[in-house]
């Protein structure tokens, strides 16, 4: 048997783990255990979802706290399991119990296979990332003007959506810098940042101008916090959804929307840290500004420089430039500045 270990690099040895060691005396949990493990599978049984908490004439549990890897095993399963990875120190470490209904207890229990151990184990350890994603989250509290795009998007109109200026997928490069997440995670984040940055970055220009850096750089270590952590992109993207949700009890696709937009202003952040957040804090909204004027025609860099010049800087003009063409939303050839198309 093998130890698991979360942080494990490449480089560390694998811990071997003999099963005469690693298995030992049963220990019952205390209350506070036994609430810790069924609070970790969110009260309800990861195996079959059924409530593990009764709520009728006083709180009881109905959950029992099962081994994943047994505390006295029997000779076929020290042999089934003997090349399969354990977690904790020893048979009685939380990190190998887990809360299970009695029905799925029993039968994980009396007919386990290799197959049934490994779902378990990978169970395990997705309800321990949740619980602690959850608890380090819990003290981060949300903008004003995050909760002030909800309410917006949560009652939004259908004919608002159909007006909206979409950016282009190709220009949104989402593709690149999302590499090792899933496919569908990829496709609803490209979709859903093509339909609405610009609308969510048009509200905080017009009502949230003095606030959107620090959200930026609020959700920046948001995410800094949990990639420290170990979490990968996916699991990052549904713990932050979870955690606006859960602040502002809004619309559960609203919450989706705006996790996909913030997710794309700390990409923006990791890849062009000094073309976009050095900038003042108002200069990013500029980019929409140069955009609505090159829907309409083509510019001269320096044209377009005096039509914008009461409100922008020439230096923050310049730096504006730089990340639309960063970011492929603009060609530039011969001082004339062009919308990128795509066929």
């Amino acid at each position: 048997m093998k130890r698991y270990k979360k942080d494990r690099s490449p480089s560390d040895p694998i811990e071997e783990v003999d099963v005469s060691t690693y298995c030992i005396s049963r220990k019952k949990p205390t209350e506070n255990e036994r609430l810790l493990l069924i609070l970790q599978v969110g009260t309800l049984c990861p195996l079959c979802g059924s409530n593990l908490i009764s709520k009728s004439k006083g709180i009881r549990y109905l959950s029992e706290i099962a081994h994943i890897f047994p505390c006295n095993p029997t000779e076929n399963e020290k042999h089934l399991l003997k090349d399969v990875v354990v977690a904790g120190n020893d048979s009685e470490s939380l990190e190998n119990k887990i809360a299970l209904c009695k029905n799925c207890h029993d039968n994980y229990d009396y007919h386990k296979t290799i197959s049934e151990y490994e779902t378990l184990f990978k169970l395990k350890r997705k309800c321990e990332d949740d619980y602690n994603a959850k608890g380090l989250l819990s003290s981060y509290p949300i903008e004003d003007s995050i909760e002030a795009v909800l309410n917006k998007l949560s009652n939004i109109r259908l004919e608002d959506i159909d007006s909206m200026t979409k950016l282009s997928l190709h220009a949104l490069k989402i593709r690149t810098k999302m590499e090792g997440a899933s496919p569908l995670l990829i496709k609803e984040v490209e979709e859903q940042v093509a339909q609405y940055f610009l609308f969510i970055i048009d509200i905080f220009k017009n009502e949230y101008n003095k606030t959107f850096d620090s959200v930026a750089l609020h959700i920046r270590a948001l995410y800094e916090t949990l990639n420290a952590k170990g979490y990968d992109k996916e699991q990052i993207f549904d713990f932050i959804t979870s955690w606006i949700q859960s602040k502002t009890q809004e619309n559960a696709m609203a919450c989706k929307i705006v996790t996909c937009f913030l997710s794309k202003i700390v990409r923006f952040m990791a890849n062009f840290p000094n073309k976009i957040f050095s900038l003042k804090e108002s200069s990013l909204f500029y980019m929409l500004e140069i955009k609505k004027h090159l829907s309409k025609n083509d510019f001269d860099v320096w044209v377009l420089y005096n039509i914008m010049k009461e409100s922008i800087s020439l230096a923050d003009y310049i730096e504006v430039l730089v990340c639309l063409y960063a970011i492929n939303e603009i060609i530039i050839e011969d001082r004339i500045i062009k919308l990128r198309t795509y066929a």
